[in-house]
C-alpha cells in the first residue's frame, strides 16, 4: 500500500462519519 498521510486518514474518517 502506497504511503499514507495522517492528515488524509483523519480526513476520510470524518468524511465517513460525516455520510453516516
Amino acid at each position: 500500500l502506497p504511503d499514507f498521510n495522517e492528515e488524509q486518514v483523519s480526513f476520510k474518517t470524518i468524511t465517513c462519519r460525516t455520510s453516516g
